[in-house]
C-alpha cells in the first residue's frame, strides 16, 4: 500500500515514499520473479509463485509523474484507489493522466469524499459508492469493482452496502491475502518512507 511517491514528502510524510526508494523496491520485485496482479486476477493468485498486488491510495499527481514510468519500466501492474472528488484538483490526477495510465493501472474507488464510512447512513453510503464508481468508470471505460475504505474506517453496515457495488474491499490493516481471507476485509502492507530496502524485503517474506 502506497500513497504519494515523491522526493519531497506530500501529505503524511511517512506515507510519502521517496521516488528512488520506490524504484529500488519495484526493481527488487521485478528481479526476483514477483508477478504484479490486478484484482480481477486475485482468484488465480495461487497459480503464481510470487503474486503481489501493488496499490496506491488517494490518486496523487506524482503517481503519474513518478510512479507510473517506474511501473512501466519494470512491467508491473498496479491499482490506484482514487477519490473521485479529487480528480482534476491541484496535486491530484486529472482525467487525461488517468486515461493514459489505464494501460498499466487499474483505477478503483476510494469513495467520493474520503471521509470515514463508519459514520455514514445507508443513503450516504450508497452515494459514496455509486457516484465514485460512475465518475471513475466514465473516464476509464472499465469496471469499478474494488473499494478501499478511507482511513480504514468500516463496520458491518459499510460492508453490507459495499457488497452491492464491489467484489472486494481493502483495509489499512496489516495483512496478507489467502484464499479463505474475507473478501471485504482484505489487509495490506503499508510501505513507509523510513523503511529500507531490507525492511521492504522482510515484509514480503
Amino acid at each position: 500500500m502506497y500513497h504519494s511517491i515523491n522526493n519531497s514528502p506530500i501529505g503524511d510524510q511517512q506515507l510519502s515514499v521517496n521516488t528512488n526508494d520506490f524504484e529500488e523496491q519495484m526493481k527488487y520485485l521485478s528481479d526476483n520473479g514477483y508477478i504484479a496482479l490486478s484484482f480481477d486476477e486475485l482468484l488465480d493468485a495461487g497459480n503464481y509463485k510470487n503474486p503481489i498486488i501493488i496499490t496506491f491510495d488517494d490518486g496523487y499527481a506524482d503517481n503519474y509523474v513518478n510512479a507510473y514510468p517506474i511501473l512501466k519500466k519494470y512491467k508491473l501492474k498496479a491499482t490506484i484507489f482514487i477519490v473521485s472528488s479529487y480528480i482534476n484538483s491541484p496535486g491530484f490526477l486529472n482525467e487525461n493522466q488517468i486515461s493514459e495510465m489505464k494501460d498499466t493501472i487499474s483505477f478503483q474507488s476510494h469513495t467520493v469524499s474520503h471521509l470515514p464510512l463508519a459514520k455514514f447512513n445507508k443513503q450516504d453510503l450508497d452515494y459514496e459508492f455509486s457516484a465514485s464508481n460512475d465518475k471513475i468508470s466514465k473516464i476509464t471505460h472499465k469496471p469499478v469493482f474494488v473499494i478501499a475504505y478511507p482511513n480504514g474506517s468500516y463496520n458491518r453496515h459499510v460492508i453490507s452496502a459495499a457488497t452491492k457495488y464491489y467484489k472486494y474491499a481493502v483495509t489499512t490493516k496489516f495483512g496478507y491475502y489467502f484464499s479463505d481471507s474475507p473478501r471485504y476485509k482484505i489487509g495490506r502492507i503499508a510501505v513507509h518512507r523510513s523503511e529500507t530496502l531490507r525492511d521492504f524485503i522482510s515484509m514480503l517474506e
